[in-house]
């Protein structure tokens, strides 16, 4: 696993620097800032060597944002595991994109709908 438990660079900026998710007020890689520009969301370094792979989803106000994060994911190089779609085995009206980070952990941005 990388030092930081969050993508460091513009790998977490690109695809997450959109109208619908607004960029962290504070420049650190493990919390990211909510509307009003406070942090709601900490990553912090394991306390030992953690191994398993981590699935980080993050709630998109609308498909629209689901769909930009996709877009900016495929600008920027990053690993699509599943394009934008809607997951009704999750429950109706499911829609997300799940990508691939630098250190093999499954990102998310999803919609519910």
């Amino acid at each position: 696993m990388a030092a930081h438990p969050w993508p460091v660079g513009d790998w977490a900026r690109k695809p997450t620097r959109t109208r619908s998710f607004p960029r962290p007020k504070y420049r650190s890689s493990r919390r990211l800032a909510g509307p009003d520009g406070q942090p709601v969301f900490w990553l912090a370094p394991p306390a030992g060597t953690e191994t398993r792979e981590l699935h980080v989803a993050f709630k998109a106000p609308d498909r629209a944002a689901v769909d930009a994060v996709h877009e900016a994911a495929l600008a920027a190089g990053v690993e699509v595991l599943h394009a934008p779609r809607e997951w009704p085995e999750y429950h109706p009206g499911y829609y997300g994109v799940f990508l691939r980070d630098p250190d093999g952990h499954n990102v998310e941005a999803v919609h519910h709908g």
